[in-house]
């Protein structure tokens, strides 16, 4: 299973189920469609291994309803995943996306 180190590897999968849906912004639901592929890889399928080529900068801002569920759990570096996945829940439940 995935470790707590993974949630930046959830961001990054976020970002590329985000760029292929041809949103502008990653959304609640790409961060828990992520957070779903990502824990079924086993650990050593996530982990990139050299050598590692260069790509052209790629960026897209989180939803304001995603900032609004990560925010408040300060720094993201020290958060697990399943506290993440709480988060994100429970802003979906309350009608956020």
């Amino acid at each position: 299973m995935p470790t707590e180190d993974s949630v930046a590897l959830i961001f990054i999968r976020a970002l590329i189920l985000a760029q292929r849906s041809g949103s502008s912004e990653i959304s609640i639901d790409h961060l828990l469609c992520a957070m779903d592929e990502i824990a079924g890889f086993p650990e050593t399928a996530i982990q990139p291994e050299p050598p590692f080529l260069p790509i052209p900068k790629q960026e897209l801002p989180f939803s304001s309803a995603a900032i609004a569920a990560i925010q408040p759990l300060g720094e993201i570096s020290g958060v697990s995943m399943n506290t993440l996945r709480g988060a994100l829940l429970e802003a979906k439940h309350r009608g956020a996306s």
